[in-house]
């Protein structure tokens, strides 16, 4: 049977007896970060085999879990804190229990949750619970939006809300300030390379390289299924300065071919030839 069991919020001694019945007698535990998790089970004195599931993989692993159920193990899974599946993975592994038609419950515990709704000391016969805000920035602005008109809809007399962190920024900002703030780099960076070069055509050269390379980037990610995680992303950011760079090396060799008498589309050539071993190391 699946288990997805609370675990403390902060105190360790908020862990309720079947939390610490189901980790002891669980043939593997399942955990979003084993390192975290040990912790809890070093405290209690409990060793068990660890396998991480967060939200990464839990596809896979909710996979994987699905023959052991069916040869009987006891499995456990546990978030970094309070409830599994509530703003935490778990979701995935209880859809293939459903999906296949396999036992598992829930052990009620600490969750963060209910415990800000007690405390809030607003009535709780109903309340609204929105969980992280979505990365995307316009998915982002929508959410903010959302919680502004509950907010104004539910809140009693008296009643307000503030946000914290970069969520208060954005909510404080208009809805277009990022692609303002883009607009501007660009444009300094245009006028930049223009008294650089003494031309108004030439920074186009540099400026269109990174969209055309980051444009590669993405098709190469989708043909060859790679997510848009972390790892691609930092990848995604060295890459505009290589691209930058190159396409600064290219046309200063281009200028100058262009001053020793060679046409325009041969300078050109001969700049990116001059570059396109670099690149392909």
């Amino acid at each position: 049977m699946l288990k997805l069991v609370a675990t403390p919020i902060g105190n360790l001694g908020d862990i309720t007896l079947r939390a610490l019945e189901a980790l002891r007698e669980a043939d593997v535990i399942y955990a979003e970060d084993t390192r975290h998790t040990l912790q809890l089970l070093n405290h209690f004195s409990i060793k068990k085999p660890l396998v991480s599931c967060h939200s990464y993989n839990e596809q896979e692993r909710a996979a994987q879990i699905v023959p052991l159920l069916r040869e009987g193990q006891e499995i456990v899974y546990v978030s970094d804190a309070g409830m599994p599946g509530v703003s935490d993975p778990g979701a995935a592994l209880v859809g293939a229990c459903v999906e296949n038609d396999l036992p598992y419950t829930v052990l009620p515990g600490a969750s963060a949750v209910l415990t800000a709704a007690v405390l809030s000391g607003l009535p709780c016969a109903a309340f609204s619970f929105f969980g992280f805000l979505p990365r995307d920035g316009k998915q982002r602005r929508e959410a903010i939006a959302a919680i502004e008109e509950v907010a104004a809809q539910t809140l009693p007399q008296g009643y307000g809300y503030e946000y914290a962190g970069m969520t208060r920024e954005e909510a404080g900002s208009g809805g277009n300030t990022t692609a303002v703030i883009f607009g501007l780099c660009l444009l300094f960076v245009y006028l930049l390379l223009s008294a650089q070069y003494e031309s108004y055509l030439l920074p186009f050269a540099v400026i269109l390289s990174v969209p055309f390379g980051l444009a590669g980037a993405f098709i190469f990610a989708k043909i060859f299924d790679i997510s848009n995680n972390i790892y691609l992303q930092i990848a995604l950011i060295m890459l505009i300065g290589l691209l930058a760079k190159n396409a600064i090396l290219i046309v200063e060799f281009a200028l100058d071919r262009r001053k020793t008498g060679m046409s325009v589309f041969n300078a050109a050539i001969a700049g990116a030839a001059a570059r396109l071993r670099p690149i392909l190391m």
